[in-house]
């Protein structure tokens, strides 16, 4: 008997080969029956009988809170496509009674041109809010959120 080598470690034992069979067959249906053994799905990892010990438990984590918001005096010094606070005076563009800022040429044109650049979400009622009317609060890291009302601002730095 020709004893093979399977890919677990383990061996299989096939018959002699008789000079009737040809050589490179038995090598083929050799490695058919090592590449079939290795079809097998690995066992299970073994589960853990007890739980981890106390100590290495993390205590659960508190939602984070709100950005700290400051309410932007004048919608001027915000470029409304890039929602950034700038700090300085933007650049003016009217689209109907309404005016919008952008920081630059691009910006004015996507504002003139595309309507969802003028629309933002109220972070507290998830609606719809016109940025040249919006309530524009600003984080320390210059991003701003618009706000439908005083009221839904003053919810969202309350934390509610």
């Amino acid at each position: 008997m020709t004893k093979l080598r399977v890919m677990d470690g383990s061996r299989l034992r096939l018959p002699a080969m008789s000079h009737a069979f040809p050589a490179p067959l038995a090598a083929v249906a050799a490695l058919g029956l090592a590449l079939v053994a290795c079809r097998e799905p690995p066992p299970p990892p073994p589960t853990p009988t007890e739980p981890p010990p106390a100590a290495s438990v993390a205590p659960a984590a508190k939602a984070p809170a709100p950005a700290v918001l400051t309410r932007v005096s004048a919608a001027s010094l915000v470029c409304m496509v890039n929602d950034r606070f700038m700090g300085s005076e933007q650049i003016p563009v009217t689209v109907g009674d309404r005016t919008y800022y952008g920081c630059c040429a691009s910006c004015k044109a996507k504002l003139e041109n595309d309507a969802s650049a003028r629309t933002g979400i109220d972070p507290v009622t998830r609606k719809s809010v016109d940025k040249a009317k919006a309530v524009i609060g600003k984080t320390d890291s210059g991003k701003v959120l618009y706000f439908e009302s005083d009221e839904t601002f003053a919810r969202y730095t309350a934390g509610g």
